[in-house]
């Protein structure tokens, strides 16, 4: 509040500002997690340990995972 009325800004405006600002911040979050999902592919791709065929196959570790939580059998170790 006192960093708005410093440069002249009403405090009653932060309200506005607030609520214009959670629509933007979505949008940031959006870029950013597709952009920290685009850099992980890329060095994933670059160090030899990306395969496409695991990814699209629907066997992953992670899904086999999710699958035996679901299923209530315990999990591996």
């Amino acid at each position: 509040m006192i960093v708005l009325e410093t440069v002249g800004i009403p405090g009653e405006t932060i309200a506005i500002v607030i609520g214009v600002d959670r629509i933007l911040d979505m949008c940031r979050t959006v870029v950013n997690v597709t952009g920290d999902l685009t850099a992980a592919c890329v060095v994933a791709r670059w160090e030899g340990v990306w395969d496409p065929k695991l990814v699209t196959s629907g066997n992953s570790p992670a899904s086999e995972q999710a699958a035996q939580r679901r299923a209530g059998s315990p999990q591996a170790p």
